[in-house]
């Protein structure tokens, strides 16, 4: 975390890389799924769509925590988009939507941009 603090974003990739490597699935820890969203975060801005998406299979996992799940599925559904899947972006929009439509006042705006990507996905 340090690196991408620092905006050096190729060592925190290599360093999430090595991370994810040895990450163990399960369990009630979360540093696991948060190692993954920031890896499929830097390999999207690399790219590499596909890469990305792979990662967020992580967030399966991490059923105790909601802000980390609901941020894989925004990022899933803004991947779907990139890849002009409308169906997986309408479904990964919605599980986003419902993870967050109670969250805190400050993220209701992702919330609100979330529900305008679904109208437009769906034709409304």
């Amino acid at each position: 975390m340090a690196a991408l603090t620092r905006g050096d974003t190729a060592t925190a990739l290599a360093e999430f890389s090595r991370a994810y490597g040895v990450l163990p699935y399960g369990g009630n820890d979360d540093v696991a799924p948060r190692i993954a969203l920031e890896l499929a975060r830097l390999e999207r801005a690399r790219g590499q769509p596909v890469a990305a998406d792979s990662r967020l299979a992580m967030g399966t996992f991490a059923t105790q925590l909601t802000p980390v799940r609901a941020e894989m599925e925004e990022l899933r559904a803004q991947i779907a988009e990139q890849r002009g899947d409308p169906a997986t972006a309408i479904r990964n929009w919605r599980n986003f939507i419902g993870l967050w439509q109670d969250a805190d006042p400050e993220l209701q705006p992702r919330v609100a941009a979330a529900r305008t990507a679904l109208s437009r996905l769906e034709g409304r």
